[in-house]
């Protein structure tokens, strides 16, 4: 008797996380509790502080310098001068968006199973509607799409390249399900993107996961909060300092708020939260990233090194209690890493080849050793300290660049104003430094004996600095062109006749 032995095989559902991110908008280095304390600042993120104690606090943590080249990067995966976003941010009314032949990580979620749920600022380009974040996987957006506006009535002024006078603003809110909407009039933000959060979280289908972009406004200009924030800081007698820390108080509050309504609906357990700025504080509103040198938009340790750690169980027994990850980690690296922690498949191979990120998952839960070794910071070929090209090593050092490596730093051309020290401003003890650059055009810094950036060391090592413009020349090969350029389209306003902001192409 001849017996078949059939063997079925039965897909196992794998059980995947929530994931919920939590970005910032201009926190500064010393503007979280947990690095606050030790270098005289007034901060206070009690909440936030426990999460990061009870996680992964990732001390060299690397986004880009503002807004839309992070929040493009944490998105596509890639680095900005693969994205076009090397100059400057996406203007409203710029007929430019985040290039539409990447797959955004929101994409890859959608198709593994996710519910898709973006709240905040998008700041990604919206022009037409292909550009809009629920036709790029968010199957909920709830939020504003330009860089920034008031935080109560959710008006903003067009920035303008070109200085277009019929250019004028309008309400920027929109509900994906609904259209634009000023119907969050006279709410603080951060109370109307707890409350959608709420909402998104108890109307969640519990047996899919969630995948949650809380992209926050806070604490961004314009300044100000609801009173009740300012008691702690009532002594600051910098009005700006004060306004800045009342905004990261409600930022504190709001993670709360949002994780509570997690744990309501017995999902917490199986979360995975990480939080992140978008790029350094601006010390021109109130934002603090002492001790380092530099601000927001500058290519020095201000402007780059950034808040962020990560929180759930699924890190690990190894990640209990207060734990540090020291090596590299890049905004570029949570596209692959989300997705190794989410088990998911990539919608097609070519997409994963094509990310300059790096996956970190097993590097976070402390069973491997980052292969990162390299961040480009920018290679901006429009900003330039001159228009005659003084080329080195196959590289112009006019152009504004910065890259570094485990130890070294360099940069090229003008690495951006604000590129002093700068004490926070209830640290009446402290004295800021100017800005020591002078005429140099090339810049080289020791950022493990030398963190703060105080001594540059080009003459001392020639073939560091060869060696790392030889990379830079390298990276310039493979950059696409900068997509942010002087294009304004003044037919922006003609769609805004209404008061509300949104496509118009």
């Amino acid at each position: 008797i001849l017996l078949l032995l059939i063997v079925a095989t039965v897909g196992v559902e794998v059980k995947r996380p929530h994931v919920v991110f939590v970005l910032a908008d201009d926190l500064g280095y010393n503007d979280i509790g947990y690095n606050g304390r030790s270098h005289h600042s007034a901060t206070r993120t009690p909440f936030l502080d426990s999460l990061a104690r009870n996680g992964m606090i990732l001390k060299n943590y690397y986004t880009h310098s503002v807004c839309s080249p992070t929040r493009g990067s944490l998105l596509t995966g890639r680095n900005r001068i693969h994205i076009g976003l090397q100059h400057d941010c996406i203007h409203g009314t710029q007929i430019e968006g985040l290039p539409l032949d990447n797959v955004l990580l929101p994409e890859q979620l959608t198709h593994c199973g996710y519910n898709t749920q973006m709240i905040g600022k998008w700041h990604l380009g919206f022009s037409s509607e292909s550009y809009l974040p629920w036709k790029r996987g968010f199957r909920g957006f709830y939020g504003f799409l330009t860089g920034s506006e008031n935080y109560w009535s959710k008006h903003t002024n067009a920035v303008k390249h070109s200085k277009v006078k019929e250019l004028k603003g309008g309400i920027d809110f929109t509900d994906s399900d609904h259209g634009p909407t000023n119907a969050t009039w006279g709410k603080f933000s951060s109370l109307v993107y707890a409350e959608r959060a709420k909402h998104v979280i108890s109307n969640h289908d519990k047996s899919k996961p969630l995948f949650l972009f809380l992209s926050l406004q806070t604490p961004h200009s314009p300044l100000g909060a609801p009173a009740k924030y300012y008691k702690p800081f009532r002594k600051i007698k910098d009005k700006k300092r004060k306004q800045y820390l009342s905004m990261v108080a409600a930022l504190d509050e709001t993670v709360r708020n949002v994780t509570s309504y997690l744990q309501d609906a017995g999902m917490w357990s199986d979360t995975l939260l990480i939080f992140s700025t978008d790029n350094g504080g601006n010390v021109n509103e109130g934002g603090n990233n002492w001790p380092y040198r530099g601000s927001k938009n500058t290519m020095y340790e201000g402007g780059n090194k950034a808040v962020g750690f990560v929180h759930g169980p699924l890190l690990g027994v190894g990640s209990r209690g207060h734990h540090n990850m020291e090596q590299l980690f890049h905004v570029s690296d949570w596209y692959p890493t989300i997705m190794e922690a989410t088990k998911c498949q990539y919608i097609a191979e070519e997409h994963k080849r094509k990310l300059d990120g790096y996956n970190q998952w097993d590097v976070l839960r402390g069973r491997a050793v980052s292969q990162r070794y390299e961040i480009v910071h920018t290679l901006d070929p429009i900003n330039r300290t001159s228009e005659v090209a003084d080329v080195q090593y196959g590289f112009d050092v006019n152009v504004q660049a910065a890259i570094m490596n485990e130890r070294w730093k360099l940069l090229t051309g003008n690495p951006g104003c604000m590129g002093g020290w700068y004490p926070p401003a209830e640290a009446k003890e402290l004295v800021a430094a100017i800005d020591i650059r002078g005429n140099k055009t090339i810049q080289l810094y020791d950022i493990v004996s030398d963190p703060l950036e105080q001594y540059e060391v080009s003459s001392l090592y020639p073939a560091v600095v060869k060696e790392l413009l030889e990379r830079l020349a390298y990276h310039n090969s493979t950059a696409r062109p900068p997509i942010s350029r002087a294009s304004d389209d003044k037919n922006a306003c003609l769609r805004w006749a209404d008061g509300y902001i949104r496509p118009w192409r």
